[in-house]
C-alpha cells in the first residue's frame, strides 16, 4: 500500500475505478460527488468504468471528464472476434475436438437465430455462445441454458470426475448466494471459511479442500492479497439465482425456502437491466410457485374446512 501511495503522489500511477454500478443505489449520489472532488485536485488522472445504471447522463463534470460508450459489435467485428477466439477456444476445450466448426459459420447461426442474435452485440455472450458452438455445433436455445452449459465445460476442465464437478457445483451456487446477500462480488480468504465453517458446518479438513477447490474453478480472479471476486458479476448471479431456485423447490423441509420469505431476501444490489439476477428470478419463481400451489390445490378434493 506504501509503494502505492508513493506512486501516486509521485504521478507513476492513475485511479481505475471499475464497477460503479455495483455501489448501493443508496450511496451512489454521493459516489458521484466524491468522485468529483476528488478528481478536481491538481495531478490526478482517473479512469471510471460502469454499466449505465445511474451514471449515465454527464454527472461526472464536464471539462473533467471525457465519456466514451461501447457501442453493440458491427457483423464484422463479431467475424473478426470469433476468428481469433476459435483456435484458443479449441486449444482450451479439447484437441480432440473436431475441426470442422468455422467461425463464419457460428456468426451466421447466431446473427440468424431467434432467440440468440442479441448475444452478438455482447462481446461476453458472444464468447459464452461461441464456447457451446465450438463444443457442440449448435447454440442453446435461451441465456439460462447459455450460463449454464458454459459453466459446466469450465468445471470439466478443472474436474474431471463427474461426483467431483457436482460437488463443487453445489458449493459454487451457496457460496455466490450467500455473497449476494451478505457481502458482494468480492470476498476474502476469511470470507470463504466463515462460510464453509459457520454457515455450511463443515469440519476444519473438509473446509480447507472445498476452499482450495472454489479458489481454482475457474470462475474466480483474485483481486487483492487473500481476495478473491467472481470473474464476471453475470456468473455470480446465475450461480446465486440457480440455488434460489433449488431451495425455493426443494421438498425437503430442512432446506426448503418459503415462498412467503421471498421478500425477506437481501439483494445486494439489485439491477432491473439483468433479467437473469436474483431479483428477477425471484419475481419469477414466485409466480411459478404460485401456480403450481394453485394447480396442486385445484386437483386436491375440498371441503368446507379447507383454507
Amino acid at each position: 500500500m506504501s509503494e502505492l501511495c508513493q506512486s501516486l503522489s509521485s504521478f507513476f500511477a492513475f485511479v481505475a475505478l471499475d464497477s460503479l454500478d455495483e455501489v448501493d443505489p443508496a450511496q451512489r449520489v454521493h459516489m458521484i460527488e466524491l468522485v468529483n472532488n476528488r478528481s478536481s485536485e491538481p495531478g490526478n488522472i482517473w479512469l471510471v468504468g460502469s454499466r449505465f445504471t445511474e451514471y449515465k447522463g454527464g454527472q461526472f463534470k464536464h471539462g473533467q471528464f471525457a465519456e466514451w460508450e461501447l457501442l453493440p459489435m458491427s457483423s464484422q467485428l463479431r467475424q473478426d472476434l470469433a476468428t481469433r477466439l476459435f483456435p484458443e477456444l479449441r486449444r482450451l476445450l479439447s484437441p480432440l475436438l473436431p475441426n470442422s466448426s468455422s467461425p463464419s459459420a457460428f456468426v451466421s447461426l447466431l446473427e440468424k437465430h431467434p432467440h440468440a442474435a442479441a448475444w452478438g452485440e455482447n462481446p461476453l455472450l458472444f464468447s459464452l455462445a461461441a464456447v457451446i458452438f465450438v463444443k457442440t455445433g449448435g447454440l442453446p436455445p435461451a441465456r439460462a441454458t447459455l450460463y449454464r452449459d458454459v459453466i459446466e465445460a469450465v468445471l470439466a476442465m478443472r474436474e474431471q470426475d463427474t461426483i467431483g464437478r457436482k460437488h463443487l457445483l453445489r458449493a459454487l451456487t451457496s457460496l455466490a448466494l450467500w455473497l449476494y446477500q451478505t457481502r458482494g462480488r468480492t470476498f476474502t480468504s476469511d470470507d470463504l471459511l466463515t462460510f464453509l465453517e459457520d454457515i455450511q458446518h463443515h469440519s476444519w479438513e473438509e473446509a480447507e479442500n472445498i476452499a482450495k477447490h472454489i479458489i481454482s474453478s475457474g470462475f474466480l480472479d483474485v483481486v487483492a492479497r487473500d481476495t478473491y471476486g467472481f470473474r464476471h458479476q453475470t456468473f455470480q448471479e446465475y450461480l446465486a439465482a440457480t440455488e434460489l431456485a433449488k431451495r425455493l423447490t426443494s421438498q425437503d423441509p430442512t432446506t426448503k425456502t418459503p415462498l412467503t420469505s421471498l421478500e425477506k431476501i437481501p439483494l445486494a444490489n439489485p439491477r432491473p437491466e439483468h433479467n437473469l439476477s436474483v431479483s428477477s428470478l425471484r419475481n419469477k419463481l414466485e409466480k411459478g410457485v404460485r401456480q403450481q400451489h394453485l394447480e396442486n390445490s385445484n386437483s386436491q378434493p375440498q371441503n368446507d374446512e379447507s383454507e
